[in-house]
């Protein structure tokens, strides 16, 4: 008996037996009706070509699935009007606490305006966790006006 592995793309692995007879040249396959080593031979190219074609199939699934996710996430952006800045120490204070949030992605805190631009993810967090994390850290805060459509 001898064994042949053909290699598939996409790391899968095909183990082909069969037996050869060494006073005849007859090629009996382990398993099927195959009558010479060129027909064994077409039937594994066949089941390889299947078997990268479905594994090829899978992949353009998941890269779609993974693609449509990604579109589907917009970040949004809010304002914060601020209450008890009384330093330049605060909006460091207040930056630090709203990074803490998940999703959120970029925070510019302005002592001037007294005022907090949030960018963040909205399928993980929402405003009102933003809001909950300006109080704890001792600064109530809501949504500007400007951000009321």
């Amino acid at each position: 008996m001898r064994n042949t592995q053909y290699n598939v793309p996409s790391t899968i692995n095909v183990l082909a037996e069969f037996c050869i007879d060494s006073n005849t040249t007859d090629i009996s396959p382990v398993s099927g009706p195959f009558h010479d080593l060129s027909e064994i031979d077409m039937s594994i190219k066949t089941s390889l070509l299947i078997l990268s074609l479905l594994s090829s199939t899978l992949w353009v699934t998941v890269a779609s699935a993974n693609f449509s996710s990604e579109q589907s996430i917009q970040p949004q952006t809010i304002t914060l009007k601020l209450q008890n800045m009384t330093c330049a120490l605060c909006p460091i204070t207040i930056k630090k606490a709203l990074q803490e949030v998940k999703g959120v992605q970029q925070v510019i805190v302005d002592f001037e305006t007294k005022t907090a631009v949030i960018t963040f993810d909205n399928n993980i967090t929402n405003s009102d966790a933003l809001i909950k994390a300006t109080t704890n850290a001792g600064y109530l805060s809501a949504i500007s006006a400007s951000n009321v459509r």
